[in-house]
């Protein structure tokens, strides 16, 4: 019974040192790619043909900004549960700019309607106060580096985490080995 109660749990001791390896490598600005579990994440995965689901930006200090179904607009500690890559932007990152669009943004509402409207067109445009997770990482994109995480051409709102994992307006610095953790 003692043996048991000692028992190393590598998991959970992975976790935390993954974790703190990555806070180590992690700058402000770069992008967190996940793999959800979640029905809005099923949905997402079945119309985009992609494991990525939500996408979160990291503004330093072990804090990340994101928009999450149930909640909105949040600042939270970052998270390695479901973590497929970190890719950082390849313009410089302002972080005025990018607490400008915070500030404008983090009253505003998750946008079910417009994630399900998604579904059925792909260019949508819908000026309401209203975003999802990777709406809002691509506008943090465009407003703190000017450059455009898509072509011109396509609305945020138009814009999915499997978008953002191929954008050219970032390079990969780290992806898990299996998709994610």
């Amino acid at each position: 019974m003692a043996r048991e109660k000692y028992q190393w749990r590598p998991y959970a001791q992975g976790t935390r040192l993954m974790r703190e390896f990555l806070l180590r490598m992690l700058q402000p600005g770069d992008l967190l790619i996940y793999s959800g579990t979640g029905w809005i994440s099923r949905l997402i995965k079945f119309k985009t043909s992609s494991e990525w689901t939500h996408a979160a930006v990291y503004i330093g200090g072990g804090m990340v900004r994101e928009f999450r179904e149930n909640h909105g607009p949040q600042e939270v500690p970052f998270e390695t549960k479901n973590l497929g890559e970190i890719r950082r932007p390849r313009c410089a990152w302002d972080r005025e700019k990018s607490d400008l669009l915070w500030k404008e943004v983090k009253e505003w509402e998750y946008d079910y309607w417009g994630l399900i409207r998604s579904f059925y067109g792909r260019k949508q445009n819908v000026v309401n106060k209203k975003m999802w997770c990777s709406e809002y990482a691509a506008a943090d994109c465009f407003r703190a580096t000017g450059c455009r995480p898509v072509s011109d051409e396509t609305p945020f709102d138009a814009i999915a985490p499997k978008d953002l994992s191929q954008s050219l307006a970032y390079e990969t610095k780290w992806m898990a080995k299996d998709g994610h953790l």
